[in-house]
């Protein structure tokens, strides 16, 4: 419960740009009084308006005013539940059964190193200072730091920039100027060690990102094709957990390779998070996720160790259950079979728009794990 108490005391400016005014979406024209009273009818349970009198005038400045009488908080009357707890995919996560302890950093940033290793020089011909042949052309991906900020970066600008802006691979005079502005901001925000003359390379990766084929049937499912009304980014979520023991979860995620046990703990309260994307198409809606990890391949066995690794695994079931949930809260008709499309994590640095499902680990939750797991969080 929040309280606020408001002297009716503003300059004509202030009369609809204020903060609370904002946040109450005052309507030009229309007195306080009447907002109030028509928000503490409509909201009747969750809004209450009080006019307070004060016997005192107000002369344009805050004074201490002697309310009529004394002010008391309620006492409490029962005991709080101390096992009740905010939880969510991260904290869970933090119980994985590793071989060594448990990493500070967020888990799929923790083994990236901050910077792109030293690479030794080269001449045109690619060849070392010793006149030696080098092995391997160093990618101009290497200029896009490692590591959490970069991981930060990537995401937001996901999340602000329509994907059909992203799919263009032109100099950056010819982009979206919101995304220009948005780049350099968040570049500066989130201090990623990137050049001017580098960023560049975060378009390209982001350009490879939409533009990367999400489907071994369908070569026209792309992010890039679909539209702003077809997406949910970074979708907030909250559900109850009445009563979870992390070894039934073991149990019935026990046949899925990118899922890690967790040690024994009960718990009880909210669970809650983002999905990075929620989107639609052609009738199907799917999870998807997006990594910066730097892996030494993009092979399908080497994003199952990853994902298994981080315990990614969790994340999408959890996501996966979330989603479910929601569909059929929301779409009419929802069917399992007919509407729920599947999971794709998108590890966004293997991704490549000239290899379908470069860089993209899939997976199809079946139903039968997904309300078991559904029953075990109730």
């Amino acid at each position: 419960r929040c309280y606020v108490g408001w002297v009716d005391q503003r300059t004509a400016r202030e009369e609809n740009n204020s903060a609370l005014a904002y946040l109450l979406k005052h309507i030009e024209g229309e007195s306080w009084t009447e907002r109030m009273a028509g928000l503490a009818n409509k909201q009747n349970k969750a809004f209450e308006y009080q006019l307070l009198e004060v016997d005192t005038e107000i002369s344009g400045f805050y004074e201490n005013l002697q309310p009529k009488k004394i002010l008391t908080n309620r006492q409490l009357q029962r005991k709080i539940k101390a096992n009740w707890k905010m939880s969510s995919y991260s904290a869970m996560a933090y119980y994985s059964v590793h071989d060594s302890d448990v990493p500070e950093l967020p888990l799929d940033k923790a083994q990236e190193q901050d910077k792109p290793e030293a690479v030794s020089g080269t001449n045109e011909n690619n060849e070392n200072l010793n006149g030696e042949v080098a092995a391997i052309a160093v990618p101009t991906l290497l200029l896009l730091p490692k590591g959490a900020h970069t991981g930060n970066l990537v995401h937001e600008l996901l999340e602000l920039t329509p994907f059909s802006v992203l799919s263009s691979q032109l100099d950056n005079v010819n982009y979206n100027a919101d995304y220009i502005k948005n780049r350099t901001e968040m570049i500066k925000r989130f201090a990623v060690d990137i050049a001017t003359e580098d960023t560049v390379v975060l378009d390209n990766l982001l350009s490879d990102t939409v533009n990367t084929v999400l489907s071994d049937e369908d070569s026209h499912f792309i992010l890039a094709n679909l539209n702003e009304s077809q997406c949910l980014k970074e979708m907030p979520f909250y559900f109850a957990v009445e009563s979870l023991n992390t070894l039934e979860v073991n149990g019935i995620l026990a046949d899925s390779m990118s899922y890690l046990p967790l040690s024994a703990q009960q718990m009880q309260g909210q669970l809650t998070g983002f999905i990075d994307l929620i989107c639609e198409y052609q009738g199907q809606y799917y999870v998807m996720d997006y990594k910066t990890n730097s892996l030494a391949d993009y092979s399908v066995i080497s994003m199952t160790e990853s994902m298994r690794e981080h315990n990614y695994g969790l994340q999408y079931w959890i996501y996966s259950l979330v989603l479910h949930r929601y569909l059929q809260q929301t779409l009419e008709g929802y069917t399992f079979d007919k509407h729920f499309g599947g999971v794709r994590y998108l590890f966004v640095r293997g991704m490549n728009p000239d290899e379908p499902m470069s860089g993209v680990f899939q997976d199809q939750p079946d139903l039968e794990t997904i309300e078991r797991l559904s029953k075990a969080f109730q």
